[in-house]
């Protein structure tokens, strides 16, 4: 049987390492994106919440993920997992080993969510996946950055998964009223590449912030 492979990824407890939701108790399921429709010759987009909204001409040739937030990179070289799991808003391959995933939750600075929340729940279910403390998490590297004009900060850890070695990197954005994760992962890699680097840039760089 084949582990790794895109139609039966590595999902288990690292794959949901970085996410807002395991990581957190907070309730607030992001609005997740049901189907499309014209009125009056505009194209809508709607939500599993019963809302809608106008697809706006940035968006037009990106695929919305959720409510604000578009992926614009769909192409030969992304391939959008047709399962994703709970608690993921999208997931996406570029090849059996290198694997990127969105999170959104309802949920943000307004209601006192920090970066250094996000950061310690990212660590914490790291090291439950890898059966160690937070501590024991090697973090390879931390930095500021920003996500369609919005301040990021990236985090990225290695995590042996019985014996399976991977590199995570996320990259989180808290807006008002949501907070947004952006995760890559490597498997088989030990340490934060070049390659991984790009991987993870290019990832972010397609990616459609709205208010």
């Amino acid at each position: 049987m084949t582990i790794f492979s895109r139609k039966n990824p590595v999902v288990s407890a690292l794959a949901l390492a970085g996410a807002l939701w395991a990581a957190t108790a907070i309730p607030g399921t992001a609005q997740e994106v049901v189907g499309t429709a014209v009125i009056a010759g505009e194209t809508v987009t709607l939500y599993s919440d019963r809302t809608w909204a106008y697809s706006d001409a940035k968006a037009a040739s990106c695929t919305p993920l959720a409510k604000g937030l578009n992926f614009c990179g769909l192409s030969r070289d992304w391939v959008r997992s047709s399962v994703t799991p709970t608690g993921i808003t999208a997931q996406f391959s570029r090849d059996a080993s290198q694997w990127a995933q969105t999170v959104v939750e309802e949920i943000g600075a307004d209601q006192g969510v920090t970066l250094a929340l996000l950061r310690q729940a990212a660590l914490g279910y790291a090291a439950q996946a890898a059966g160690t403390t937070p501590a024991g998490v090697p973090i390879l590297f931390e930095e500021k950055t920003d996500v369609d004009g919005h301040d990021a900060s990236t985090l990225a850890y290695f995590v042996d998964l019985n014996g399976t070695p991977i590199v995570m990197a996320n990259t989180m954005v808290i807006l008002p009223k949501r907070a947004l994760q952006f995760q890559t992962y490597v498997i088989g890699a030990r340490e934060m590449s070049d390659q991984h680097r790009a991987f993870h840039a290019e990832f972010l760089d397609v990616l459609d912030i709205a208010e």
